[in-house]
């Protein structure tokens, strides 16, 4: 754990253990509201959409016509015609607009409502026996269950004119490292850090999040063809290193004196250091010893602790 006061430390425990209140705000939000608005979004990313029940949820990812992501958007069904999409941070606007694109005679309106509300999370394997307490006045809001950071948690998505006893105990953090560090140890890549619009989802490690069942979709052509063909060339992985060496991103990963990838992600404290990167597929085997240099040429030993499900 990060050598941090002891009220983050009880932070830490409380949101991987109990749960913990955090205003989450800086994921965006969509509504799209018509007849046509899940058949749009269900051709538009890789899950299988079409059956989601109302009150219910799912991750998706959100692809180019060239298979590379978007985003990784959750979709929550609210009723028959309408549908919360929550964005990666601060990318709500490029969603809303990659959906306008494929828009046209669709009985869809789209509307970003991320600048009208605040979403509140409570956060931890004890959410819901913790979110009882604040359903009372439920209908001036939209609750619902998923996941974060690698988490469970029930959102709460709140207008900016509503007064709610929940914004007021969420909990404040100084800044974002221990948020980075429970999503890191939980392997949980993040939009515009761990993967953008130059990966590919497999690559990415975002596999079950893609149905290869269903009808078709933007890009499918080609994330099939990179699943059938085993054509998939480098892996996001999870890493950790026991020297107290800051390995920024884009710090260099290699084996044998072979370059083979870099870092995207990483924190570092005074017992080593976890992060993620790519590297080559065929050196992804856990728990292999790979070198990272920083951009500074001081060196350490890096051991691959996860890697995705292809």
């Amino acid at each position: 754990m990060l050598k941090t006061p002891p009220k983050i430390n009880q932070i830490y425990n409380d949101i991987t253990k109990k749960s913990a209140i955090l205003d989450i705000s800086e994921y965006g939000r969509i509504t799209l509201n018509g007849t046509d608005a899940l058949d749009l979004i269900n051709r538009l990313t890789t899950n299988q959409l079409q059956h989601l029940a109302i009150n219910s949820g799912c991750f998706t990812v959100l692809t180019s016509n060239k298979g590379r992501i978007k985003d990784l958007l959750y979709i929550f069904r609210q009723d028959e015609k309408k549908l919360l999409l929550i964005t990666s941070p601060d990318n709500q606007t490029n969603v809303a607009e990659w959906i306008d694109f494929y828009t046209f005679s669709e009985d869809v309106e789209i509307n970003e409502i991320s600048a009208e509300t605040k979403f509140i999370s409570i956060i931890g394997p004890k959410c819901e026996i913790a979110s009882k307490e604040f359903l009372t006045d439920k209908e001036k809001f939209t609750v619902f269950n998923s996941s974060i950071f690698g988490l469970p948690c029930t959102n709460f998505l709140i207008p900016n004119d509503h007064n709610s006893d929940l914004q007021q105990s969420a909990t404040k953090l100084p800044d974002n490292s221990l948020l980075e560090l429970i999503r890191l140890e939980r392997f949980v890549p993040l939009m515009n850090k761990d993967f953008g619009e130059h990966n590919n989802p497999l690559e990415a490690g975002l596999k079950n999040y893609i149905s290869f069942s269903k009808g078709c979709y933007i890009g499918q052509e080609v994330i099939a063809r990179l699943d059938a063909y085993n054509k998939v060339q480098k892996l996001l992985v999870g890493l950790k290193w026991d020297e107290e060496i800051q390995m920024e991103t884009g710090s260099s990963l290699s084996c044998d004196g072979i370059d083979i990838g870099n870092i995207t992600s990483s924190l570092t404290f005074k017992s080593g250091g976890i992060g993620m990167g790519y590297i080559k597929k065929s050196y992804a085997t856990p728990n292999s010893i790979l070198l990272g240099t920083n951009s500074i040429g001081i060196s350490t030993k890096i051991k691959i602790s996860n890697i995705p499900d292809l």
